[in-house]
């Protein structure tokens, strides 16, 4: 493999969750480590992980081909978790505004005060898709989304489930995720960044 892989690199193993496209629920150790948006990156088992990109270092898809990676996989993640379909009103907690009585909710935080705003806006049926990493042991609301039949779902987003599905949109641009990104810097640049 040369210097410039050109590929977003979630992680994935073989074991019979990746095969199912549970990538992070793998048997072979998924540790937590970052979806590898560093300027490099240590892949175990790459041959099942890697995605060819049809693109140049440079090419300005870049930026928003590296959300496949992470955060465009993850709000894809809370979508499909919160069964968002076509003609749902849906509140996202944690990147947007909310409303009562949404059929599909993407708690996008993962504190109690966000988990219970999002299963305070869900509808009786409804759906929660919860990607933000929880930050209590217990899940706030038990008994009133019981009985209203509200699903609570998600996790941590397969990311390379989600890649082939998602790629053809960027590459035509369809979408631009990339634009989440404000600045770009090298390894010696973060201290600058993460100060300000």
């Amino acid at each position: 493999m040369n210097s410039w892989p050109r590929q977003p690199v979630p992680v994935v193993r073989s074991c019979v969750f990746c095969r199912e496209g549970l990538h992070t629920s793998c048997r072979y150790g998924f540790d937590g480590f970052d979806g590898g948006q560093g300027e490099a990156a240590r892949v175990p088992q790459a041959d099942g992980t890697l995605v060819a990109l049809p693109v140049e270092r440079d090419d300005a898809l870049m930026p928003s081909l590296l959300t496949l990676s992470d955060v465009m996989a993850t709000g894809h993640h809370a979508a499909l978790s919160a069964r968002v379909a076509p003609g749902n009103t849906v509140a996202v907690v944690g990147d947007g505004a909310g409303g009562l009585g949404a059929e599909s909710v993407l708690e996008c935080v993962g504190l109690g005060e966000s988990t219970v705003t999002a299963l305070r806006c869900v509808r009786a049926g409804g759906a929660v898709g919860r990607v933000g990493v929880p930050q209590e042991d217990t899940v706030p609301e038990a008994m009133s989304t019981f009985m209203a039949n509200v699903t609570i779902a998600g996790g941590p987003a397969a990311a390379r489930a989600y890649i082939e599905e998602l790629l053809p949109d960027v590459l035509e641009r369809k979408i631009e995720p990339g634009r989440v990104f404000d600045h770009t810097t090298g390894i010696d640049g973060v201290r600058t960044v993460t100060a300000r």
